[in-house]
């Protein structure tokens, strides 16, 4: 499967069946605006899992994205978490129900996931499905303490990265645009790391702010 992202999926190989990728970045930067647009160009189905956000309005007539929204219990809540955990548990029911009808499935996001090993969890539902998994992350702060704010492999939390090893290809997004206000080049920076030796690509894509958000287009 491609995203229709040309620059992209010439660095990316595609996404193939029992795959795990993450799409890593920080707040602000576009990561389910560009999951969302990678689903929308796809020639399959694709269920969307969010587990925080609700369906964009927009998105409502996309007839190829089934939205699951906050795939968790209540009951996950506590005092101190001001948003609820889902356990992977929840997430291979919500896709039980679709998977014969499916082709690529997006998380939104992990760090929602009540696991210590999130990661490995995804990748074995990937492979016991047999179908690409797409799951976004948050990283870390380090990234805004850096001159150079460009994401790297190590700004994924330790935890994270212990778990590498079943990853298959890894996302970063970056908008300069973002941080510099004067400027308005609106190209995203996307670095590919694709394992086993997490070798870098990077591939460039245009975006624009609409009333509905980022849209990304090659």
């Amino acid at each position: 499967m491609t995203t229709c992202f040309n620059e992209l999926d010439k660095v990316l190989d595609g996404f193939n069946d029992g795959e795990l990728i993450i799409l890593g970045g920080r707040p602000g930067m576009g990561k389910s605006s560009l999951a969302i647009d990678i689903a929308r160009n796809c020639k399959g189905t694709v269920l969307y899992i969010s587990l925080e956000a609700s369906q964009p309005q927009y998105l409502k007539q996309v007839s190829n994205i089934i939205w699951i929204p906050e795939c968790c219990s209540s009951d996950l809540e506590t005092e101190r978490q001001t948003k609820p955990l889902c356990k992977i548990s929840e997430i291979r029911k919500c896709v039980a129900t679709q998977k014969d009808d499916i082709d690529l499935i997006i998380i939104d996001y992990i760090q929602l996931i009540n696991s210590t090993e999130p990661i490995k969890e995804i990748k074995e539902l990937a492979q016991d499905i047999n179908k690409p998994i797409l799951a976004l992350s948050q990283l870390s702060r380090s990234v805004e303490q850096r001159e150079d704010h460009r994401p790297i492999i190590t700004d994924f939390s330790i935890e994270s990265q212990g778990q590498f090893d079943y990853v298959d290809k890894v996302l970063l997004l970056y908008r300069h645009d973002y941080y510099d206000c004067q400027s308005q080049t609106n190209i995203a920076e996307v670095t590919v790391y694709r394992n086993p030796h997490l070798v870098q690509d990077k591939a460039f894509l245009r975006y624009e702010a609409t009333g509905d958000g980022l849209h990304f287009f090659s």
